[in-house]
């Protein structure tokens, strides 16, 4: 799996959550449900606490709580969670393993293509709770 790969792979279903993005019940719903979905991804816990910040992140920028997170962000992020539900995976979910590999490519370069970001938001949670 190349980096080519993983990147036509997010950028697929970024056209998709563009579309979502526009319907605030539709997002909270799958992001909950996406919430939900972690459990079945091998744990990696830095990777699975970063993800729930995104969950909370897109869940406070649906909710205009957050206002300071950049659209392309938005729609990475959201389509990069959106491919742990896709039906036609690079590697489909039934093989052992391997077939979660794809699945955490995909959010792991999402996750580093929003780093800074992320860190924004982490900021703004710290001093919001001042």
């Amino acid at each position: 799996m190349t980096d080519e790969t993983i990147k036509a792979a997010l950028s697929e279903t970024t056209r998709s959550a563009e579309e979502m993005i526009q319907d605030e019940e539709r997002t909270r719903s799958f992001l909950n449900d996406v919430e939900g979905k972690l459990d079945q991804i091998p744990k990696l816990e830095k990777v699975i606490d970063d993800v729930k910040t995104v969950i909370t992140m897109l869940k406070d920028v649906v909710s205009k709580k957050y206002t300071d997170l950049p659209y392309a962000t938005i729609v990475s992020l959201l389509g990069a969670l959106m491919y742990l539900f896709k039906k036609k995976d690079l590697i489909p979910d039934s093989v052992p393993v391997a077939g979660r590999l794809d699945d955490l490519a995909v959010i792991a370069l999402a996750l580093k293509l929003s780093k800074g970001d992320i860190e924004k938001y982490k900021e703004w949670i710290a001093s919001s709770k001042d």
